[in-house]
């Protein structure tokens, strides 16, 4: 037999700040310095050699002014509750950034010109020079260095995700698939501290570094594999020669900074770190290239490999993933779905519209519990398995 997870946000509550609570401190700015080499981090102590106030006031504005933007955009859309988030924050400033030169985007040309008078042509006296396109992707820097540092130190209970434990560990099973769309470590840390072995698709190449290879994923023969479709707060991008290709790696020697590659030599660590993939609808670009294609290909070729898969801490609203799950549920009437969250059974309202028809034309293939997944007990998923087969 084999089984699928998918997990979300969800999952990682109460371990991990919520949406709001980051959108707030990305807004707010606290205890956030700029790092020499262009990275940003969260730190209560004061670096003076480091102070470029002014620039992440300027990001902070440009937050301030991209959150009002959408919270009316919401508001005259009448969505229920809807407030903007970090996410949606993230995917605006990236329309913005490739509106310039790398799609061209004439609905949102108004937008564009108006940051452009307001945070872009103005100087700065003191900092990076951004005055150019280049604050859009700062800004893109400064969000993912807050939500790493805020996600990095994460550490499981005994009893957090014990299901996939149990899974793991239930000799009926051949394999169990886990797919998450977090960043964070708490699924890794996990399985480690229960001594079960598992595949992420990364392999060593050198002392201090593991290295991302597509191929080793798809031959894994390890019982539990790990893929994490929008990346990891461990994962870097580097180089291992001047003119060689970008590498995503994992240090495991714990320093980014200097890490030696299979050369020998120090791996140079590229810029536009960690690898993770934030935002709402520029994640359907993303899926198409570098590490997340591969990440999106092994999703769907592991996902028609099961007969059954757990969905719990999503709330469907990555259309990448849904029209997957839609497309997986309707090519066949014995796959099943059991969805766990406190308020599963709202999802048939407030899901994206692909997921309310599913829930509606497929009814009989999906089971929802109104529960927290670390409550709902191993034996009734595993009952509930064997009866959906």
């Amino acid at each position: 037999m084999k089984i699928g997870f998918l997990l979300g946000a969800g999952v990682s509550l109460p371990f991990a700040p919520t949406t709001s609570s980051l959108t707030e401190r990305l807004l707010r700015g606290d205890d956030v310095h700029r790092h020499s080499d262009g990275t940003y981090f969260l730190s209560k102590e004061k670096y003076p050699a480091l102070d470029n106030q002014e620039s992440i006031d300027r990001i902070r504005s440009l937050l301030d002014f991209l959150k009002e933007h959408a919270d009316r955009f919401f508001g005259q859309r009448k969505v229920r509750d809807r407030r903007a988030h970090y996410e949606d924050l993230y995917y605006s400033v990236t329309q913005l950034a490739d509106a310039i030169d790398d799609f061209e985007n004439p609905a949102i040309n108004e937008l564009l010109e108006k940051a452009g008078r307001l945070f872009i042509m103005p100087p700065l006296s003191r900092g990076p020079a951004f005055q150019s396109e280049d604050l859009f992707d700062e800004t893109r820097r400064y969000m993912k260095g807050i939500i790493s540092h805020s996600l990095t130190a994460l550490q499981p209970d005994q009893d957090h995700l014990r299901q996939i434990v149990h899974a793991a560990q239930d000799r009926s099973f051949s394999r169990v698939e886990i797919f998450t769309l977090n960043h964070d470590l708490l699924v890794e840390r996990t399985l480690e501290n229960a001594g079960i072995q598992f595949s992420n698709g990364f392999v060593n190449c050198s002392d201090d570094l593991d290295s991302w290879d597509r191929a080793s994923f798809a031959r894994s023969r390890i019982k539990v594999r790990l893929t994490k479709l929008h990346g990891s707060v461990d994962w870097y991008p580097m180089r291992f020669s001047p003119q060689g290709p970008s590498v995503v790696c994992i240090p495991t020697n714990g320093d980014p900074d200097h890490a030696r590659g299979p050369n020998g030599r120090f791996a140079e660590l590229l810029p536009d770190r960690p690898v993770m993939l934030v935002g709402t609808f520029n994640k359907m670009m993303e899926y198409t290239m570098g590490i997340y294609a591969d990440l999106f290909c092994a999703f769907r070729t592991a996902l028609w490999s099961l007969d059954s898969v757990i969905v719990s801490g999503y709330s469907f609203s990555d259309k990448g993933v849904n029209a997957s799950l839609v497309e997986w549920t309707r090519q066949n009437r014995e796959r099943r779905l059991l969805i766990i969250a406190p308020h599963a059974s709202d999802y048939a309202q407030t899901a994206r519209g692909a997921i309310r028809h599913l829930f509606s034309d497929c009814g009989a293939q999906i089971e929802k519990k109104n529960e927290k997944f670390k409550d709902v007990d191993w034996n009734q998923i595993r009952a509930w398995h064997r009866i959906r087969r």
